[in-house]
């Protein structure tokens, strides 16, 4: 039977980084619990015979996308919602908007240009790239502590921040 699975193991992967990009928090989980959905199904069916190879593909597909789109994970809590709480913290430990968080490593990184970018952010732009990136909370962590949705934090990233960050900071990328 592991074998039937490792049969699908490139595909499954392959199908990860279209529905969500391989550097994300998830895609792993998401992989995963495609793999599981194809055991189950070959555990419910009595195997890889009487399995055509499309309908395993499309409920691996079909539970990839629900995983990616926040449902529960098998054997997880079925509870809505973040799946642990967010920290609690009553302040930014002494963070204020005008703290510098690339400072100390300003003169070693491209001569103060990411410093500079980040600099050019507003003071909320500013305060979610410390909290996302320095502080190493996610999106639910910090829409909760802004009392927002993590779809709205997401947005925030993804429309403002991000590509205020990519046109200034493009350049530095290494592609080979």
């Amino acid at each position: 039977m592991n074998d039937d699975i490792d049969d699908f193991r490139r595909w499954a992967h392959w199908t990860a980084g279209r529905i969500t990009n391989p550097y994300c928090h998830n895609y792993d989980d998401v992989v995963q619990e495609g793999l599981i959905e194809a055991w189950r199904v070959l555990q419910v069916k009595g195997g890889r015979v009487n399995v055509s190879a499309t309908y395993l593909t499309q409920g691996m597909r079909r539970r990839m996308y629900d995983i990616a789109n926040g449902r529960p994970m098998y054997g997880g809590d079925r509870r809505p919602g973040p799946r642990t709480e967010p920290p609690h913290v009553d302040s930014l430990d002494g963070i204020d908007p005008g703290f510098d968080p690339l400072y100390a490593v300003e003169l070693a990184y491209h001569h103060g240009e990411i410093a500079q970018a980040i600099d050019g952010l507003s003071a909320d732009e500013r305060e979610y790239v410390v909290l996302r990136f320095w502080c190493g909370l996610s999106d639910v962590e910090i829409a909760a502590r802004r009392n927002v949705s993590k779809d709205h934090v997401g947005k925030v990233w993804h429309r403002r921040i991000k590509p205020r960050l990519y046109s200034t900071l493009n350049h530095l990328v290494d592609y080979s």
